[in-house]
């Protein structure tokens, strides 16, 4: 599996490193680069958090969140591609969730990085969208 991460913490970086060993991740803390990355190459999953730069609690409209990202993903490679909003920062990861839905991305969800069980339900949300996107793929070709 593909996975493109963005994330500024490095402990959480080292976590997901250790999670998604065998697979192959980029791991970016930066919107204006993520979205570059995001444009370049497809992935099969992203996980995007919104507060970067060490700061917490950001508004969406500032430079260098996740919002910045979510909004151009439609625009890039990755327009389908299944998205998880893993930000502590409830009230943006909604809006990042509203922006993708409404560009009618990807699967999206909002599974927050304190949620004690991260790993186990962000697992299951990436391989049910695999899945889908393979049968309808299939459908496609007349399989």
């Amino acid at each position: 599996m593909r996975i493109f991460i963005l994330e500024d913490n490095y402990t959480r970086i080292n976590e997901f490193a250790k999670v998604y060993e065998g697979h192959y991740f980029v791991v970016c803390n930066n919107a204006e680069i993520a979205v570059s990355i995001l444009k370049a190459f497809k992935f099969d999953l992203l996980l995007l958090d919104h507060d970067l730069d060490g700061r917490v609690f950001v508004r969406s409209h500032e430079s260098n969140t996740g919002y910045q990202v979510a909004k151009v993903i439609k625009k890039t490679l990755n327009s389908t591609t299944p998205v998880i909003v893993h930000s502590y920062n409830k009230a943006d990861a909604d809006k990042m969730i509203n922006v993708l839905t409404y560009d009618k991305c990807g699967k999206c969800q909002h599974i927050p990085y304190s949620n004690g069980k991260f790993f186990d339900e962000a697992i299951e949300f990436a391989y049910h969208e695999m899945m889908y996107n393979i049968k309808c793929k299939e459908n496609e070709n007349g399989a």
